[in-house]
């Protein structure tokens, strides 16, 4: 097993080794901070892995240049960016009201909308029922119904 030292002073985190794979983890943490090598199996990566990794960062900045290119923008260069104050407000800003659920996809939002709209309506009802005088009116799980008048009596 292979043990790595956590930010926290005093955690240790286990590993299970990579025995199976061929390759043992090693400890992580090195005299200079976290060894890059280490994470490998102790061994850096190949050329043709830096030429991928080059290859597809090149790729990113050719889409981005041509999109660029087809909206008419010119990059404001290194010298611009240097010179912006990274403490000023912009002047304008897009302003939309919070949704109501996070949700990993379209799909999920839709159907947590589906499943709010549903929970209000059979509060709706239920609330009515309590108004119309049925003090026997089922709410759904997780509200709370609304308050009885008061009646002196």
């Amino acid at each position: 097993m292979g043990v790595a030292y956590g930010r926290n002073a005093g955690l240790l985190t286990r590993y299970q080794s990579r025995e199976s794979a061929g390759t043992s983890l090693q400890l992580l943490t090195c005299e200079g901070g976290v060894d890059i090598n280490c994470l490998h199996g102790g061994e850096r990566p190949g050329r043709e892995g830096i030429a991928q990794s080059a290859g597809s960062t090149r790729q990113v900045g050719a889409e981005a240049a041509a999109r660029q290119e087809e909206k008419g923008i010119a990059p404001i260069g290194a010298d611009a960016i240097r010179r912006q104050d990274p403490h000023q407000r912009p002047k304008k800003t897009k302003k939309s009201s919070a949704p109501l659920f996070h949700a990993a996809t379209k799909r999920v939002r839709g159907d947590l909308y589906n499943i709010y709209y549903v929970f209000v309506a059979a509060f709706r009802e239920a609330a009515e029922k309590l108004k119309a005088g049925n003090r026997n009116a089922v709410f759904p799980i997780g509200s709370f119904p609304p308050g009885l008048p008061f009646v002196s009596g």
